[in-house]
């Protein structure tokens, strides 16, 4: 029941907000909002006042404000998933079998059946396991007839199942039979237990050489003199030579060769009418001097034939012509000729044939022409 003694402009006005809480006005929302009914309970008793209307107002815009905020997030919030939907729309991830333990690998056999076990050795530490393994199955050198490049191949001798390897796939071969043999292997270890197993790989064959002959020939030499009486052929007669020779090509193969020669020679005099040889022997000249030629090889280099051409300078016997006394007296020479030579197989003794036409001019005699031939055994060192 409304009190009496309540002014009747007040009572309008309280009637007023009565009506605007009934349909849902700004203010009633601000009363549902807050929920401080007694507080605007307060209010509406006194809403004569000035000063409540506005605090009225204010709370009335932040409930709006508020209120507007609310319904944006509750637009923009996606809906929320249940558990049944997840699990009714979410494809399973396929399973996988248990694919169960790795297959062992079995230890190598040699061409007997046998493994490593067979020996006596220690095969509990990765070196000495490794040292026993490559000698075991006897690990070679092994070229790969199918290959076009030349790298290093490798290959068991003895093992059961050969197959030629490059150095990679040996170190894992190692390591997975040592893997077998519950060895922990290294691939350091392995790879120098390989390289104090092998040899050392052969060098290719070297492009140059230094190498010493010495030669016995037996020779004979015509003479052409360019002044005065033709004189007549030497007797036949041994010459011995040693030469330290340049070889500048492969061994086995085709190619230039200088040398350094010394060679002495010795004959018979002539004596009486014609071609008489009765005297002794005796040393006719000393040479020594450049020598230089090219190798043509055949049959893998057993078979040599040579153009080649020499200076020479030493003393030589001559006939002077001052009183034609022979003596020994400072002689030059150039040679043009050329030779062949036969190896014996791998021996380092050859056999051989030389011709040569030589321009030799002597000290106080007169210059000849000469054409020499000859046999000759040479000593290859």
């Amino acid at each position: 029941m409304t009190p009496t003694n309540e002014p009747a402009a007040h009572q309008e006005k309280k009637a007023d907000l009565r009506s605007s809480a009934n349909q849902d006005s700004p203010a009633a929302s601000a009363v549902s909002t807050s929920g401080d009914v007694a507080f605007v309970m307060h209010l509406q008793r006194n809403a004569g006042n000035a000063a409540v209307n506005g605090l009225i107002r204010q709370i009335q815009r932040a409930s709006r404000r508020k209120d507007g905020l609310a319904e944006t997030a509750s637009r923009s919030r996606p809906p929320p998933i249940s558990r049944a939907t997840i699990s009714r729309d979410a494809t399973p991830a396929p399973s996988v079998p248990d694919a169960g333990p790795a297959p062992a690998i079995p230890l190598m056999t040699d061409v007997d059946g046998q493994t490593i076990h067979s020996i006596k050795g220690d095969l509990t530490q990765p070196g000495s396991w490794a040292q026993n393994f490559v000698e075991f199955f006897q690990l070679i050198r092994k070229p790969d007839p199918l290959s076009a490049t030349l790298d290093e191949k490798f290959m068991f001798q003895r093992a059961a199942k050969q197959r030629i390897m490059t150095v990679t796939e040996l170190i894992e071969t190692m390591i997975a039979q040592a893997a077998a043999d519950s060895i922990v292997l290294d691939r350091t270890v392995a790879m120098g237990t390989i390289m104090s197993h092998l040899p050392p790989r052969p060098a290719g064959p070297s492009t140059s050489r230094v190498a010493f002959y010495f030669t016995f020939s037996f020779v004979r030499t015509a003479h052409v003199a360019s002044t005065g009486p033709q004189s007549r052929p030497d007797s036949a007669g041994p010459q011995a030579a040693f030469q330290a020779t340049l070889e500048l090509h492969k061994d086995g193969q085709s190619g230039p060769e200088f040398s350094w020669v010394g060679q002495v020679s010795a004959f018979r005099d002539s004596s009486g009418d014609g071609e008489q040889y009765k005297g002794p022997y005796k040393l006719q000249s000393a040479f020594t001097g450049f020598q230089a030629e090219w190798v043509f090889s055949f049959l893998d280099g057993a078979l040599q034939l040579a153009p080649l051409v020499q200076a020479l300078g030493g003393v030589s016997r001559a006939q002077q012509a001052s009183d034609g006394m022979l003596r020994f007296v400072p002689t030059a020479q150039a040679a043009l000729g050329g030779q062949i030579v036969y190896q014996f197989g791998s021996t380092p003794l050859q056999i051989g044939g030389q011709a040569a036409a030589a321009f030799t001019d002597p000290k106080g005699a007169p210059s000849t022409g000469d054409v020499q031939s000859g046999v000759f055994l040479q000593w290859k060192f």
